[in-house]
């Protein structure tokens, strides 16, 4: 939350000029979710025993993006100062 939440802040104040806050909040929730979704490439790493991220399947690249950063970007959809409580309580669900 604190990633996207940054990235909204930087870009809301990039884009001020537009006033597209909306657009500065999805496009720090795409951010934040694709790097939600590479933190979990070590652990990838380890589980298949390989050395450097190069060696990593592309399939598998992709599958860990695309299943750890769907939920994220889900999740991050409904972030709203008002609703930030219900992201963390989604958070918690797919924990």
């Amino acid at each position: 939350m604190f990633v996207m939440g940054l990235w909204a802040f930087l870009l809301n104040l990039a884009l001020k000029r537009w006033q597209a806050r909306s657009l500065a909040l999805w496009i720090g929730n795409v951010i934040a979710s694709l790097a939600f979704g590479a933190a979990h490439l070590p652990a990838t790493m380890v589980a298949l025993g390989v050395k450097t991220p190069i060696k990593l399947p592309s399939i598998v690249i992709t599958e860990v993006l695309v299943l750890r950063a769907y939920p994220n970007f889900k999740c991050g959809t409904g972030f709203q100062p008002v609703n930030a409580p219900a992201r963390c309580r989604c958070h918690t669900m797919l924990g």
